[in-house]
Parts: structure tokens; C-alpha cells; sequence
């Protein structure tokens, strides 16, 4: 009976298997078969595209590229279409943009601006994809001086007839991307070499199931040449990428009303003169469940190009400026060097529209960021930031095991600097200049956790390692950081409520804690000042009663540091001390047995 049911699943498992076979025909044809010439100066465009036509009218399939060089134009992958460059095959894009033909896509997004042309594209597929071991090169730097000019414009105009959507305007750009898929399903990108594109290397706009996995990207041949760029899309896997950018790295971006979500980034090497890692700046349908885990971070390997600079902008950007909302990313992992700024988040209100005549939306959220294991040395003078927007801040933040080393040089002027909100311009790691703090400024934030953070500098800094304004809800768990004598103290808390220090054990001789602008409910608990000659240091605008202080350990070496006093100001200015807890101290000067006699 067993094998009765068993012969019949096998059966029916058998029929299932040929029906698809019938239906669906894989396929492997070679391009050369089709007219293709490698010889770098045949354009190749019509026969690669007949390969390619053909292979999706025979339901699935590859098209080989032998070794050699194939020019071409713009070529449109299909369903079910696979182009594999053997080792020793490039695909070079020619440097005529007439060879790029024009096209709208049909979702709409705030890059309507710039006229669409691709060198390899796609839009509504199922399971296409490029694999192999050859090269796909653009020959951007030929292709920079296309800008749209005023004849061009009434011809551009005549194609780009939806007045709903942004328009096409004179001097804006009409320069081609590397690769370019709009609302496409299961696109796999692996193992191939992209370089020298002429805008963006590769854009993913509303898709859903993007791999890219073992790319080699040499992103430098023009100005936006990002390394990638995922806009609107889901179910994203980016491994074992290693790349070099003249402009942002590993870019998320939400250009339209679509979120970037469910994305994971890992064992990537990304070099970049600005942003390696970015989510934003257009961030209109927001950002939500990424991870990114086990990369470096570094600067180009190149001495000049069109953006940033050498050293790079920021290692790890998040930035939320066109309303949305960031959650739930987690970056772990990290390692890098000589950035400006190793981590810079930033919530404004730019306002940028997927459509002109919209509404902005309004401020967005950035919440739950969860940040751990980053070491990063020879960081810029600049300085991290996390930054939210008056009313509207930034919540729930953990910052973990991180060692940060910087440049240093900071200036007691630079710390006493005020720096403006800048909540509606571009958000940029360096644009409020170099930062009061050289480690960490952290504005309008609710609710943020530092633990196990460690910062050093190579130059004598003379700004305070750490600086809290108009921050709420805020631990301080094991924090030390390198800071000069001239310096204010290791911390500094402005108008700042809700904190707990615990587990800090500070090297240097400052003052460790300051506290101004009227500060409260701050408890300090739990650290070793032994080292410290002022561990607290308080502002006329700070009520004793707000702060509460017990258990440190302090250079004293007496029985009183497992009995820390508070301390209260009266309303005629006088100041009272009393232990907790009803608890009474007995003394004696002459070694006797203290008797009540003896109280303090």
C-alpha cells in the first residue's frame, strides 16, 4: 500500500516537472551567434538585443558573452533573461548620447527632473539578472557634458508630457546610469566588475527582491557616481561587496512614496569620498528593518574626482530631511578609517516631494537605531553627531562598544561655538562645521544609551569629548574618552533631563561631568572618580535637589564613598548636606571607640 501512494506521488511529481519544461524552455545561446563583434568599436547594440528578444521569447534562458569587448547603446533586459560575461569579456557603453534613448517610467518620483536613460535597464520584470566574471564599463568621463540645452528641451518636452510629474529643465542632466530597473521582481546581480559609470552605477527603483551578491564596483567616471542605489525597495541582500565611489557608497534612498524595507548588508569593502553607507537623503517614503553588519569603511583610493572629499564625509549616515519615517536599523560590526564623521544622524524638514504641487510631509521620526561594535580611527577633526529637530526629536538610540580615535586639534572656541538648527537645508556631516564636541553632539534627542564607548584623539582637543543639548531619557554606561585639561570636562549635559551614569571609570585629570542650563534629575551612580580631582561640576542654574549621587568611589580612600552625601541649596543660598536613608556617621579624632556622643 506504501508504495502504491509512493509510485503515484512519484507520478504526478513527474507530470508536474514536464509540464514545465513544455511550457517554460531554458536556453543558453552565445552572442556572437546573433552578429554580435567583439572588437570595442562595432556597435553591438541591435544584435545584443535580438539575443536577448529571443531568449525571452523562448521563455528563459543565458546569453554568454565570450571574452572580447562589445560596444553598445542602451540594451533592455527581459523576464526570465540572464546575461553571463565570461572572464575577459567587457560590455562597453558607447560615448555617443544619441545611442541612449529617452524614457518615463512609469512610477513618479522627485528624480523625474533628470531625463531616464540607462546603459542596461529594465522595467516590470520577473527574474532577470547579469552573473559572470566580466566587466561592464561606461566611459562616463566622456559622457559628463550632457547637459540638456534650450533646443533639446523642446524635444525632451515633447516625450515628457505628464504635467503632473516633474519636468525636464534646461542645464539638468540627461547623463546615463550603468544599470537602471524600475519596479522589477528577483533581480540578481553577481559576481560581474561595474566602473567609469557616467551618473549612478546601479539604481533599483520599487522593487522587490534585489540580490547583489560579489560585485566589484569601481564607481569614478563622473559626478553622482554612486556605488548603488536602492530607492523604494524591498527584500534587498547586498554581500560581499567591494567597492570604491566618488559619491555615496551603499545608498538607500525613498524618492517616491514607496519605503526602502527589509534590507541586509553584509561582508561589504566600501571606499567612497563622501557617504560609504547612507540611508537618504530623500527619505519621502521612508526607511524601516535594516541591517547592516561585518564591513569596512574607508576613504577612496583615488586623489581627485568630482565630490566630497579624499578622507570621505561620514562612515555611517542616516538621514530623514522629506518627512517618513527611520526604524528599526541595526548596524553592527564596523570597522573604518579617516572619516570626517564615523557616524552622523540627522532628522530635519528639507521637504522634498515625489510629485511638484504636493504637500511636504511633515517632520518624519527617526526611532529605534541600535548601533554596536564600531572601531574607527583617524577620524576627522569634524566630529559625530546625532541631531533631531526642535519639538521633534530623535528617540531610542543605542550606541555599543564603540572605540573611536580622532584627528583631534579642536579649539576652546570651537566648543563655546552655538550652532545653528539648519533643519531645512541639505543635512551633511560637515556642514555646521567642526562640532563643540570633538567625539559626539547629540541634540534633540529622546531617549539614547551610550555603553562601553571609548574616544581618543591624536592631537590635543581641547573641546569636551561629549556634548548633550536638549537631550532627554539618556544613559551613560562605561564611558571614557580622552579629554585636555583646558577642556571644559569630558561631558557636557545642557537642558538635559533623565540621566543615568553608571560604570564610568575616567583616566584623564578633568572634570569628568558638567552640567548647565538648568539640567535635572540626573543621577550618578556606581563610578570610580579616583583619578578625578572635580568629577561634577554644576552651573548656577542647576537645583542641588536634582541631582542625586551615590556609591562612587572617589580619591578619598575613607568609609564616606560607600555613603555619598545629597547636598541641597536653601532659599537664602545656603547649602545643607545629608546622608540617605536617616543614616548617622560616628567619629572619633583619637582612636577610641566612637559612642553617640561622636555623631556628626
Amino acid at each position: 500500500m506504501k508504495n502504491s501512494y509512493l509510485n503515484k506521488f512519484l507520478i504526478i511529481l513527474t507530470l508536474c516537472f514536464t509540464g514545465i519544461s513544455n511550457s517554460v524552455q531554458s536556453s543558453t545561446i552565445n552572442v556572437l551567434d546573433f552578429g554580435a563583434i567583439a572588437d570595442g568599436k562595432t556597435l553591438n547594440t541591435k544584435a545584443i538585443q535580438k539575443a536577448i528578444d529571443e531568449c525571452n521569447q523562448n521563455g528563459c534562458g543565458t546569453i554568454e558573452f565570450p571574452a572580447g569587448i562589445y560596444l553598445t547603446g542602451t540594451i533592455k533586459l527581459k523576464n526570465n533573461v540572464f546575461l553571463n560575461l565570461q572572464p575577459g569579456s567587457k560590455i562597453l557603453g558607447s560615448t555617443d548620447i544619441k545611442d541612449y534613448p529617452m524614457y518615463f517610467p512609469q512610477i513618479a518620483n522627485n528624480m523625474d527632473k533628470d531625463v531616464y536613460r540607462a546603459l542596461i535597464r529594465g522595467e516590470n520584470l520577473i527574474n532577470a539578472g547579469i552573473t559572470g566574471f566580466g566587466t561592464i564599463d561606461g566611459q562616463g568621463e566622456s559622457l559628463q557634458i550632457n547637459k540638456i540645452n534650450q533646443e533639446e528641451l523642446k524635444e525632451i518636452r515633447k516625450t515628457y508630457t505628464d504635467k503632473k510629474r516633474y519636468q525636464p529643465g534646461r542645464g539638468n542632466d540627461q547623463r546615463p546610469s550603468l544599470l537602471r530597473f524600475v519596479n522589477c521582481k528577483d533581480i540578481t546581480m553577481q559576481d560581474i566588475s561595474l566602473q567609469h559609470p557616467a551618473k549612478w552605477t546601479q539604481h533599483y527603483l520599487n522593487c522587490d527582491g534585489v540580490t547583489i551578491r560579489n560585485l566589484k564596483v569601481f564607481a569614478h567616471g563622473g559626478e553622482n557616481n554612486d556605488m548603488v542605489d536602492i530607492d523604494g525597495s524591498k527584500n534587498v541582500l547586498i554581500t560581499g561587496l567591494r567597492g570604491d565611489s566618488d559619491d555615496d557608497g551603499i545608498c538607500l534612498k525613498s524618492t517616491g512614496d514607496q519605503p526602502v524595507e527589509n534590507v541586509l548588508i553584509s561582508d561589504c569593502n566600501i571606499r567612497s569620498r563622501t557617504n560609504p553607507i547612507k540611508l537618504g537623503t530623500d527619505s519621502y517614503g521612508g526607511f524601516k528593518n535594516i541591517t547592516i553588519t561585518n564591513c569596512y569603511i574607508g576613504p577612496s583610493l583615488t586623489n581627485d574626482g568630482y565630490s566630497g572629499r579624499k578622507e570621505g564625509l561620514a562612515g555611517i549616515a542616516l538621514e530623514l530631511v522629506d518627512g517618513g519615517s527611520l526604524e528599526n536599523v541595526t548596524i553592527s560590526n564596523i570597522t573604518m578609517e579617516e572619516m570626517a564623521a564615523p557616524i552622523f544622524i540627522r532628522l530635519g524638514n528639507r521637504g522634498r516631494t515625489p510629485k511638484p504641487n504636493m504637500n511636504p510631509k511633515p517632520t518624519g521620526t527617526i526611532n529605534n537605531i541600535n548601533i554596536s561594535n564600531i572601531v574607527a580611527i583617524n577620524a576627522g577633526r569634524t566630529g559625530s553627531s546625532i541631531i533631531g529637530e526642535i519639538n521633534h526629536p530623535i528617540t531610542n538610540v543605542s550606541i555599543s562598544n564603540v572605540k573611536i580615535n580622532y584627528d583631534g586639534g579642536g579649539t576652546l572656541a570651537e566648543a563655546n561655538e552655538i550652532k545653528p538648527e539648519l533643519v531645512n537645508e541639505y543635512p551633511e556631516s560637515t556642514s555646521l562645521g567642526n562640532l563643540p564636541a570633538y567625539g559626539f553632539f547629540v541634540r534633540h534627542v529622546d531617549g539614547i544609551t551610550f555603553r562601553d564607548t571609548e574616544l581618543s584623539y591624536n592631537i590635543e582637543d581641547h573641546r569636551p569629548a561629549m556634548l548633550f543639548d536638549d537631550v532627554h531619557n539618556l544613559k551613560l554606561l562605561n564611558i571614557d574618552a580622552e579629554t585636555s585639561g583646558s577642556a571644559k570636562s569630558q561631558l557636557v549635559l545642557k537642558n538635559t533631563s533623565g540621566v543615568f551614569v553608571n560604570s564610568s571609570s575616567p583616566k584623564t585629570s578633568s572634570v569628568f561631568l558638567s552640567l548647565e542650563q538648568h539640567s535635572k534629575d540626573i543621577n550618578v551612580t556606581g563610578n570610580n572618580f579616583s583619578r578625578l580631582k572635580k568629577p561634577i561640576a554644576v552651573d548656577e542654574t542647576i537645583k542641588t535637589e536634582e541631582i542625586k549621587i551615590s556609591s562612587n568611589l572617589t580619591g578619598l580612600s575613607t568609609t564616606l564613598e560607600q555613603l555619598q552625601p545629597n547636598i541641597e541649596r536653601d532659599r537664602a543660598g545656603m547649602v545643607a548636606m545629608y546622608y540617605p536613608n536617616d543614616a548617622s556617621i560616628f567619629y572619633t579624632t583619637d582612636n577610641t571607640q566612637p559612642t553617640k556622643s561622636s555623631q556628626l
